[in-house]
């Protein structure tokens, strides 16, 4: 469900396995595009933990891309950071 509704969203193929470094440090998704990637979070809960955000962080100190994007049970789509907040309902 997840991977479809983002290759939908993205219409971009989508990693459908967890993303790991050599320390084990690992992000749930990536979307691969042309120019750049999005590594992406999942988390079922209603609110943003403090440390939500950690594994896309570790990720983008590796990489050069921009930001990434935590997909989460709220209802509120909005940036955190450098990383953009999704409600799992606006990937259909």
């Amino acid at each position: 469900m997840v991977t479809r509704g983002l290759s939908a969203k993205f219409k971009a193929s989508v990693a459908s396995f967890p993303v790991r470094d050599s320390r084990g440090h690992e992000v749930d998704f990536v979307v691969d595009l042309v120019s750049r990637r999005i590594p992406i979070e999942a988390k079922s809960g209603l609110t943003v933990a403090g440390d939500a955000l950690d594994g896309l962080d570790r990720y983008l100190a590796l990489s050069r891309d921009p930001a990434g994007l935590l997909v989460y049970g709220g209802d509120e789509a909005r940036p955190r950071g450098r990383h953009h907040l999704m409600p799992w309902w606006a990937l259909s």
